[in-house]
C-alpha cells in the first residue's frame, strides 16, 4: 500500500488532500478542537472567540502543508490530518508571511498562539528527520470509532516507506495516552507554557527501514 493509497473504516476512508478539500480540511480541524484543553479552553477561551479565530489559524496551517507537507483527509468534514517533513516545519519557522497570517487570523490571542509557538519551537528535535504531525481532528460525534489510528495509518506508512520518524505533541495527559495507543510514544519531560495549567507531551515514533519500492 503506497502513502496515497486510500485506507479508512466501512464508512470514511482516508485520501490524501488537494486544495479542492481545503475548506472540509479546515472544518473538520474546527470541530476536531472545538472541545480541546488547549486550542479551544486556552488559546482561544471562549465560545465567540474560538468560532472567529481558530479557523483562520487552522486555515494558515493547512495551506503551508497543502503546499509544502501531507493533508489526509476523509473528503468531508469529518477528519483530517495537517503534517510535513522535518525541513518544511523548519521553513515555517522563518516564514514571515506565514506570522503575518497567523497574526491576523488569530488577533486578540495571538501572545498565546506564539508563546505556544515558542515553547513548541524549543522541545522540536532537530534530528533525525521525520514527520510533524502538526494538526489532527475528529468531529466529536465520530470519535471512538477507530477513526484515529486510520487516520495515521497512511502517515505512518509514507514515514516507514522513508525511513523516517514521527513527532507530534499532546495537548494533555489524556490525549497523550490516545496518542500512545496509536504508536507515537512521550518522550522527555512534560512541555509547559506559563498561563496554561496542563502538562503537554512531545510524542515520537522511531524511524524504521525504508520500505524498498515493488519491482
Amino acid at each position: 500500500m503506497t502513502a496515497t493509497t486510500p485506507t479508512g473504516t466501512a464508512l470514511h476512508t482516508f485520501v490524501r488532500a488537494t486544495t479542492s478539500d481545503r475548506e472540509n480540511v479546515i472544518a473538520a480541524l474546527t470541530g476536531g478542537f472545538s472541545d480541546d484543553v488547549l486550542v479551544a479552553g486556552w488559546m482561544f477561551p471562549d465560545p465567540e472567540t474560538y468560532a472567529q479565530h481558530a479557523g483562520g489559524w487552522f486555515a494558515c496551517y493547512t495551506d503551508f502543508a497543502l503546499e509544502h507537507g501531507y493533508v489526509w483527509t476523509t473528503g468531508d468534514a469529518t477528519a483530517a490530518l495537517v503534517a510535513m517533513p522535518s525541513e518544511a516545519w523548519q521553513r515555517a519557522q522563518h516564514d514571515e508571511d506565514l506570522k503575518d497570517r497567523v497574526a491576523k487570523a488569530t488577533g486578540p490571542c495571538i501572545e498565546r498562539v506564539a508563546a505556544l509557538d515558542k515553547v513548541f519551537a524549543e522541545r522540536h528535535p532537530g534530528a533525525p528527520d521525520h514527520i510533524y504531525f502538526a494538526m489532527g481532528g475528529i468531529q466529536p460525534e465520530h470519535r471512538n470509532k477507530g477513526l484515529g489510528t486510520h487516520m495515521l495509518q497512511n502517515a505512518f506508512e509514507l514515514a516507514d516507506r522513508m525511513g523516517l520518524a514521527c513527532y507530534a505533541e499532546a495537548s494533555c495527559e489524556r490525549n497523550a495516552r490516545l496518542w500512545d495507543r496509536i504508536g507515537l510514544r512521550v518522550t522527555g519531560a512534560p512541555i509547559r507554557v506559563p498561563g496554561y495549567d496542563s502538562d503537554m507531551f512531545s510524542l515520537w515514533r522511531p524511524p524504521s527501514p525504508p520500505v524498498p519500492d515493488a519491482e
